[in-house]
């Protein structure tokens, strides 16, 4: 698999390639997840920072997902309902993966 002056060959820089792309560091799920009722009609979500991750996908109970880029995400809920519609999970992701859910 090397060529004579010592290098890989190409089978072997192919195989380095996919090896150090399966390597690749796995975010953790996060953790210290929080939810509070903030008004009437909406909760805070909140929770720990995860190294590595760039941004977090939020999902509530009736199935919608946000996108943000802090560890803080707002979720609404019929005036005078706020047990209709809560956080239900968050993950971590970087631009290659994302972590395993967390549920609220």
């Amino acid at each position: 698999m090397y060529h004579r002056a010592g290098r890989p060959g190409r089978r072997a820089r192919a195989a380095l390639l996919a090896g150090g792309a399966s390597a690749q560091l796995q975010l953790t799920a996060p953790t210290g997840l929080d939810s509070r009722l903030i008004a009437a009609c909406a909760r805070q979500a909140s929770w720990l920072p995860v190294s590595g991750a760039t941004y977090y996908v939020v999902r509530d109970t009736v199935g919608t997902e946000q996108t943000t880029t802090s560890p803080v995400s707002y979720v609404s809920c019929p005036w005078g309902s706020p047990e209709s519609n809560k956080p239900k999970w968050v993950k971590a992701c970087d631009a290659v993966t994302c972590s395993s859910r967390s549920y609220f």
